[in-house]
């Protein structure tokens, strides 16, 4: 049988542990433990609202009624919950534009809660005084059409405002009348081919042609309607990027080409490569490595070894008008060849290879003059660097035969 003792133990490890499932008959208790046994039930009710009560809090449910006023267990729990509520009504009048609520109950959160509401209070008033500022100046431009009339000719900008109705131009400001000197019909020209409203700039060329060699000239244009002088008009604002769109030209052409060849560099050469792939096109690709490089740069210098390297190039790039030649490295190159067959690739290299052995020998080179080669058709391999890896092993064999070839003949 469970002594009185066991049964009030198991109680209060239920309270702690399982407090769903503690339950104590008072009537099985001796006589002098049932006051005890009353007073732990009691506890455990305390306990149990008290937990329903954090849980409300924990998830962020203030509408929970606290514990009653006997429960003195939750007394700081139901402190907490009246702080919350009234931080709660706090936020809700911060929301409402009150920045003049602190909090000071909450340690190092009343700091950061004071410190973001003095903030917003700082840039609510900076805004305030912003927009007040934007306003004036919005009025100031609106009212002033010599404030307007003396930036327009500051600028290089041309502007010129035209009458879609009446055809005729409004304004255009000093820039706007160089430009039209220089392009005949120019405000013809933009009236008749850029009505359409563009909140992005567009680029138009135009040519020169007053002078003795027309030549084309680039600008940038926008084109937005505005209401002036009681008329509905349109603005063509433009700007000559000529010099710009040159500049332009010359980063990309130094972003693809090889400085030294004037070949395709790796970037460029891979994604032709890439996008002849995946068209699905027949393509043969070649991978070409100089022989005798290293013995020219060491033995003869540099300047030798860059002659040595622009000369292959210039053979390759003579493969074939399609060809795609790449320096994709020191002594490497590639090429793509499009609508082409491997055998065919194969004898053109073969030829420039020993063109280039009997031009060492007639122009007395202190080396011979040639490379190591390897194709691949574009049905071989699954992917890209499959191609690449077979080319690769391909133009490694080569060289090796080539050297073991020159062993034997010695």
């Amino acid at each position: 049988m469970t002594s009185t003792s066991d049964l009030l133990f198991e109680f209060l490890r239920k309270i702690i542990y399982d407090p769903a499932g503690a339950e104590l008959d008072i009537e099985s208790l001796d006589d002098e433990y049932r006051r005890l046994g009353q007073g732990l039930i009691f506890l455990s009710k305390m306990l149990e609202e008290k937990d329903v009560f954090l849980n409300a809090l924990a998830k962020g449910d203030l509408s929970l009624s606290p514990p009653s006023k006997d429960n003195i267990m939750a007394s700081s729990v139901k402190a907490l919950h009246a702080s919350l509520r009234h931080l709660s009504w706090q936020t809700q009048q911060v929301a409402a534009g009150d920045y003049q609520q602190k909090v000071d109950f909450m340690g190092e959160f009343s700091d950061a809660f004071n410190q973001m509401i003095t903030q917003l209070d700082t840039r609510q008033t900076a805004l305030q005084s912003e927009i007040k500022r934007s306003n004036e100046r919005a009025l100031a431009l609106e009212q002033s059409n010599t404030f307007f009339l003396s930036v327009s000719e500051s600028i290089s900008l041309g502007i010129i405002v035209f009458n879609l109705s009446s055809k005729k131009i409004l304004f255009s400001n000093s820039s706007a009348e160089k430009i039209m000197n220089i392009h005949e019909n120019f405000a013809n020209f933009l009236i008749k081919n850029h009505t359409a409203n563009s909140s992005e700039a567009i680029e138009i060329s135009f040519d020169t042609n007053r002078t003795v060699n027309t030549k084309t000239r680039y600008y940038s244009l926008k084109v937005f309607p505005i209401h002036w002088s009681n008329e509905d008009a349109n603005v063509f604002v433009f700007d000559d990027i000529t010099a710009e769109k040159a500049k332009r030209l010359e980063l990309e052409i130094y972003a693809t080409k090889d400085a030294l060849t004037g070949v395709n560099n790796r970037y460029a050469g891979m994604k032709r490569l890439f996008q002849l792939f995946e068209s699905e096109k027949p393509f043969t690709l070649a991978f070409i490595d100089l022989d005798n490089l290293k013995y020219v740069n060491d033995v003869l210098g540099h300047a030798e070894g860059d002659a040595y390297i622009i000369y292959v190039s210039t053979r390759l790039s003579e493969l074939s008008p399609d060809a795609v030649v790449s320096r994709i490295g020191g002594d490497e190159f590639m090429i793509v060849i499009p609508n082409s067959k491997k055998e065919d690739i194969l004898n053109l290299l073969s030829d420039t290879r020993l063109n280039m052995m009997k031009y060492s020998t007639a122009n007395e080179k202190e080396y011979t003059m040639s490379f190591s080669y390897g194709t691949v058709q574009e049905d071989e391999g699954k992917d890209v660097s499959d191609l690449l890896s077979i080319a690769d092993d391909r133009m490694y064999t080569f060289k090796r035969e080539y050297k073991k070839s020159k062993r034997n003949d010695t």
